[in-house]
């Protein structure tokens, strides 16, 4: 797994992503990028409004860009097609498989809100994730697993203890284009400190062509699940047993009818669905930590959390336990079922 320091301004935290990890930048984006199909001016306008948007409200985050671009040698232009390559394959209606994930939070157990999460992507993202230690000059230190070369955020915590962890969502909602998902992700780690913060900055900014669900836990133990598409939100609040989970459909009831169906993940999303049902009742929510590494190893015959469809690009080759009390990530570098969780802290 990768790792980076990152540390001062924007352009400083950019500068030193881009020198450390600039060989697997270069292969990111030959990899990820040259299969878009559209027409280079399209393209550009679409990276353009997104760094123009992300400017006006979060001008610190742009510099950040700059600077992985000066520090990787590639243009700023080029950057911001990798933080956008998802969003532009499916602007250009090609078949994308976006990062199908589980995530689950037990706010009360006797070590505190534990949340967890996998990754469940193809083989060839899994060289591109990166561990970031991220200390800004303005705003909280934290802990990001994201992607190199971009500002995204698929997992964190800040020093404050709050844990966002997102999943992928297909929307068939429209709107004005806004900030790409997992940036916002990254932005929320970096600016609020507890889930109604969270929640206040999230509702402000619209996305683009793709959802994202944002679970979202302090370490008060509060938590929420914000469903967003394009310009519409819903949100959902822990059981009465203080369990909440999400996989990749809309289940907020502001936002059922912004569904898409034809998500190659959406079968296997409500299977998932089911099986956290099942936990949700079962015994597991008051082990804590152990609990919640049982679920993310679970093998259940229909809707396992650890996936293993690699005909379906849907394979768990990350999981993560956040446990915000302590300020602590946990990852497991591969399937959860095979390796260990290593330990990770500020």
């Amino acid at each position: 797994m990768l790792s980076v320091m990152m540390k001062g301004s924007g352009y400083e935290r950019g500068k030193a992503h881009g020198q450390a990890l600039k060989t697997q930048i270069h292969k990111a984006y030959q990899e990820l990028c040259a299969p878009i199909d559209l027409p280079p001016a399209q393209k550009t306008w679409h990276i353009n409004d997104f760094l123009e948007k992300l400017h006006k409200s979060f001008p610190d985050m742009v510099r950040e860009i700059e600077g992985i671009a000066t520090g990787s040698d590639l243009a700023v232009n080029q950057i911001g097609e990798l933080v956008l390559w998802e969003e532009l394959k499916a602007i250009a209606s090609q078949v994308s498989k976006e990062s199908s994930c589980t995530a689950i939070a037990f706010t009360h157990t006797p070590d505190g809100p534990v949340v967890g999460k996998t990754s469940d992507i193809e083989h060839f993202q899994q060289p591109y994730y990166v561990l970031e230690y991220i200390e800004p000059d303005t705003g909280y230190p934290l802990l990001s697993m994201g992607k190199v070369g971009s500002t995204k955020t698929e997992i964190g915590i800040n020093h404050e203890g709050l844990c966002v962890a997102t999943g992928s969502l297909l929307p068939c909602d429209d709107g004005e284009a806004g900030i790409e998902r997992m940036t916002l992700a990254r932005i929320v780690l970096q600016v609020a400190s507890n889930v109604d913060e969270a929640i206040a900055l999230i509702s402000c900014f619209n996305l683009i062509r793709l959802g994202l669900y944002f679970l979202l836990v302090d370490a008060s133990g509060k938590a929420c699940v914000v469903e967003k598409g394009i310009a519409h939100q819903g949100f959902r609040f822990p059981d009465h047993n203080g369990i909440i989970f999400a996989t990749n459909f809309y289940m907020a009831p502001a936002m059922r009818k912004y569904i898409d169906r034809s998500a190659f993940y959406y079968q296997n999303a409500l299977e998932r669905y089911v099986t956290l049902l099942n936990i949700a009742s079962s015994s597991l929510p008051q082990e804590g930590l152990k609990g919640m590494q049982k679920v993310l190893r679970d093998h259940s015959f229909t809707g396992p959390i650890c996936a293993h469809f690699e005909q379906l690009g849907l394979c768990s080759l990350f999981a993560y336990i956040v446990l915000p009390e302590e300020r602590k990530m946990m990852i497991a570098d591969g399937y959860p079922c095979q390796v260990t969780f290593q330990e990770f802290g500020f």
